[in-house]
Parts: C-alpha cells; structure tokens; sequence
C-alpha cells in the first residue's frame, strides 16, 4: 500500500512538473487558422477589401512600414492601407504567395507569423510590388488576430 502511494506521488509530481510553465501545444487547428490569417491578408490586397484587411487585426494592434513605426490602432492602420499603392483603384494586383515563403512559430496564445507578398499585376501579369511581413499574433476571444506587424522589402 506504501509503495502503492509513493508510485502515485511520484507520478503526481512528474505531471505538475511537466505541465507548469509549459506553453500549451499547438494544434493542427491553429496552424490552419494562422496560414488563414496569411490567405486573407493576401485575398483583401487583391480584392481591395479593406474592411476584410481590417477584420485581420487587433483593435489596439500597431504597425510599423520601413523605417517608420507610427501607425497605432485599427484607424490608422486603416489609413495607411488606404494610402498604399496596392490599394489604389487604379491598380489591379493579385499577391499569391508561395507556402515555402511562410513562417508560423506558435507558443501558447501567441504566434508569429513571417510572410512575403509579390503583388503581380493582372494585367501585364509584371511583379509590380513585394514585401514581407512579420507579424505577432495573438489568439483573442477563440481568433487570431495581429497585434503587430512590421512590413518590409523582400529580397528575392
């Protein structure tokens, strides 16, 4: 009976160690969910659908474009992708980017997400923009959402 008990304490302290400070597994609906986050950004460039672009991001989230870290907030996030050139109505790009350019690293509720953009325009079928994206995620009320992001040239 002893020994009986000391087995189950024994097995009793294994499993608390090993489960505190132990970020929660990732699982296959998060990684699926994440490579979403990704599609869609790529899908509301192409289609010109900020309020899809906009459904993307945290309501607090902050972005930061080359070497300018100003835009805090779905606003003025918003605004800036007003502004970009992939968003005028003049031009008529599509960005499909190629999985082997896709980083997901999942720790818990939050992830990062690496990606790079080549927009081409349909048209021509000419590269007419790229970009990466680097982006923390967090996952907020069953979502992932991005609360930050930074953009930047790709190097091809």
């Amino acid at each position: 009976m002893v020994r009986h008990l000391a087995v189950l304490v024994v097995a009793a302290v294994f499993t608390v160690s090993a489960t505190v400070g132990a970020a929660p597994l990732s699982s296959p609906d998060d990684i699926v969910q994440i490579y979403q986050v990704q599609t869609t950004f790529d899908r509301a460039v192409s289609t010109k659908n900020l309020d899809l672009m906009m459904s993307l991001w945290y309501d607090y989230a902050t972005l930061s474009v080359g070497d300018f870290s100003g835009y805090e907030g779905k606003a003025q996030i918003r605004d800036w992708f007003v502004r970009s050139a992939a968003f005028k109505p003049q031009n008529h790009w599509v960005s499909p980017t190629a999985s082997p350019r896709i980083r997901i690293d999942i720790r818990g509720d939050g992830a990062s997400l690496y990606f790079e953009s080549h927009y081409a325009d349909v048209a021509t079928k000419e590269l007419r923009a790229e970009a990466t994206v680097t982006a923390t995620l967090a996952r907020i009320q069953g979502r992932w959402l991005i609360i930050d992001a930074v953009f930047g040239p790709a190097g091809l």
